[in-house]
C-alpha cells in the first residue's frame, strides 16, 4: 500500500459494496450530440460518479484511465466557457483525486503506476486551466498536497 492508495476492497463485514460505474454509458451521455446543451445533466452525472467513489473511499486504481476521460470532458467544458455549470463538479473531482486511490488487488499499485502519474499531471493541469474557478484551483492544490504527503492526506 502506497501513500496514495487505500487498502483492498471487502476488508470487513461492514465494507461498502463495490461501485460499478459504466464509463462507456457515461461517456456516451457526455459526448452525445443530442445532449450537448444539457450541461446541468452532464454535471449531475459526473457528480453522481464522484459521490459513488467518495462513498467507497476513493477511485479504484483500475478506473483511473476511465476517470481521466471524465475529467478531460469537464476541463474541455470549462475551457469552452461553461465554468459556472461545472464549478461544483470540478471541485468534487479535485477533492476525489485528493483521496487515496483504492487497491482492489495486491498487484494494482504496481500495474497502474503510469495511471497514477497521469492522474497527478491531470490534477496539476487544473491549476493552469483557462477559465477555471479559483475554488477548483484551491481543490487541485489540496489534491497535489495529498499526493506529496507521505500519508496521502
Amino acid at each position: 500500500m502506497t501513500a496514495m492508495t487505500a487498502s483492498r476492497d471487502g476488508a470487513g463485514d461492514d465494507a461498502v459494496p463495490a461501485v460499478d460505474v459504466d464509463y462507456a454509458r457515461l461517456m456516451a451521455l457526455l459526448r452525445s450530440p443530442h445532449s450537448a446543451s444539457l450541461r446541468d445533466r452532464h454535471a449531475a452525472a459526473v457528480n453522481r460518479v464522484c459521490r459513488a467513489h467518495e462513498a467507497r473511499g476513493g477511485i479504484p486504481l483500475r478506473e483511473l484511465d476511465d476517470m481521466e476521460d471524465v475529467v478531460r470532458f469537464v476541463y474541455d467544458a470549462v475551457a469552452d466557457g461553461h465554468a459556472e455549470a461545472f464549478e461544483q463538479t470540478l471541485c468534487a473531482l479535485m477533492r476525489l483525486y485528493a483521496k487515496p486511490f483504492v487497491e482492489r488487488s495486491a498487484s494494482d499499485a504496481g500495474r497502474h503506476v503510469d495511471a497514477v502519474v497521469r492522474a497527478l499531471a491531470l490534477v496539476a493541469e487544473c491549476l493552469a486551466l483557462q477559465g477555471a474557478p479559483v475554488s477548483a484551483a484551491v481543490a487541485a492544490s489540496d489534491a497535489i498536497r495529498a499526493f506529496a504527503s507521505p500519508r496521502g492526506g
